[in-house]
């Protein structure tokens, strides 16, 4: 059982939504919350009725709710607007979106960590995929950059803090110091992000890095993203390393994890990997 409240974002991608339904309800969280933009147009409504459909007959074992905007947000807001409405009575929350896969150990893992690092104020959020790391399912590690989020877990008072506007980071860039963090190429598309500002999950990557808020992550991959699809609107990459990347499946007992430093390097390796490949596809970052 998980005492932590579960978030899963929908939209139209109807193939995986009994599958997360499913493992959602097994791992008996204590609500789920259903978040579904309002459509774009004709052809989405009638997915979302499918997919309304599918939920309707579902078997839940848990208690759920459904949070619907009255018209079309898109992918930079719906994020923000129903965390926003979760965390108005909610104090943290596991939050899966309608193409990530979690592993079992994923949502014991998140609420492991969200109770080892509530009063951690250096720490930001969890990240369930480590990008394909091997490490030990026992094992954990912090990194100061976090991205993608394809299933990741957070507190009210850490993303309450999250800006509307960039002052943040043009703040952060002006301090010379940062240079030395990653790669110029790496900080360059993160400040090209400012222009286009499309998507939540960069801007919070960005703020994390700038309020040096670090992100613990598991030594074994927990998420496979299956998202890598023509119907994607960030990962519409063919042949993509990160595709249906394996997810441990064992499980664990009660002993602690234990943090393992040197794999930050290993994992911003994949990072830079990652960013490189939506570079290269007329990216909308």
């Amino acid at each position: 059982m998980v005492n932590t409240p579960v978030v899963i974002f929908l939209y139209k991608k109807l193939a995986s939504v009994e599958i997360i339904l499913n493992k959602l309800c097994k791992s008996a969280p204590s609500t789920v919350y259903i978040v579904m933009d309002g459509p774009e147009d004709l052809k989405t409504r009638e997915r979302q009725n499918e997919i309304m459909e599918v939920i309707s007959i579902f078997n839940f074992t848990v208690p759920f709710q459904i949070i619907r905007p009255k018209v079309h947000l898109g992918i930079r807001t719906i994020i923000q607007f129903g965390l926003n409405k979760v965390f108005e009575t909610e104090e943290r929350a596991i939050i899966l979106e309608d193409d990530t896969l979690p592993s079992p150990l994923f949502f014991n893992f998140c609420e492991k960590m969200l109770n080892q690092f509530e009063n951690e104020s250096t720490v930001g959020c969890i990240n369930g995929s480590n990008l394909g790391i091997e490490a030990g399912k026992q094992h954990y590690f912090m990194s100061k950059l976090s991205l993608p989020f394809w299933g990741w877990a957070t507190w009210k008072n850490r993303w309450e803090q999250f800006p509307e506007k960039y002052d943040f980071w043009l703040k952060f860039r002006a301090q010379q110091s940062n240079h030395e963090i990653f790669e110029e190429s790496t900080l360059a598309i993160f400040d090209r992000f400012v222009k286009k500002d499309k998507s939540w999950d960069v801007k919070w990557a960005m703020y994390l890095l700038a309020s040096s808020l670090r992100t613990v992550f598991p030594g074994e991959n927990l998420i496979s993203n299956v998202g890598f699809t023509g119907e994607a609107t960030f990962t519409n990459i063919s042949n993509s390393s990160f595709s249906n990347l394996a997810a441990e499946e064992s499980t664990f007992g009660e002993e602690d994890f234990k943090e393992e430093k040197q794999l930050e390097d290993k994992y911003l390796l994949k990072t830079k990997e990652l960013i490189q490949e939506m570079a290269r596809r007329d990216t909308k970052l």
